[in-house]
């Protein structure tokens, strides 16, 4: 009987697996990804692979499975939000409303000074800065999870 929690096996295993789904998904995207390559790339046993890909299906990934007379396989064919966010690979409402107004200022820095289309958009980020971070977070939000559709 082992003592290890749910938490130990979310760090140690599932997270883990989690990540390099994540990762070699950015590699070849649209392809899938096998429980027998995800194995040999983290150094693991195709078991330990196996049933961390069946923890992470119930709301993390999607698979397909395969199966043969000497063995199963299960190909991770899909990455959910929720399985992005728990990697790390979601953009935070704050890491959004610094892109936008990092886009906001290359933009501005790329017209003719004092051009209306440069006035226009200093107005815009003027105003998204004066509104408040916590303004321009929320909105960055809304646009994130789809409130505001863009």
């Amino acid at each position: 009987m082992s003592n290890r929690t749910p938490q130990d096996v979310w760090q140690s295993r599932d997270l883990i697996v989690l990540r390099a789904i994540v990762t070699k998904r950015d590699e070849r995207p649209g392809h899938p990804i096998t429980s027998h390559d995800l194995a040999r790339d983290l150094g693991m046993g195709v078991d330990h692979v196996l049933a961390a890909v069946q923890n992470l299906a119930t709301s993390h990934i999607e698979i397909a499975e395969q199966s043969s007379l000497t063995s199963w396989d299960a190909f991770v064919t899909g990455v959910t939000e929720s399985g992005l966010r728990a990697a790390g690979a979601w953009p935070s409402p704050e890491a959004a409303a610094d892109r936008l107004i990092a886009a906001l200022n290359d933009k501005i820095d790329g017209l003719p000074e004092d051009s209306p289309k440069q006035n226009r958009l200093k107005s815009v980020r003027d105003g998204l800065l004066g509104a408040g971070r916590d303004v321009l977070v929320e909105v960055a939000g809304a646009v994130l999870t789809g409130r505001i559709p863009v």
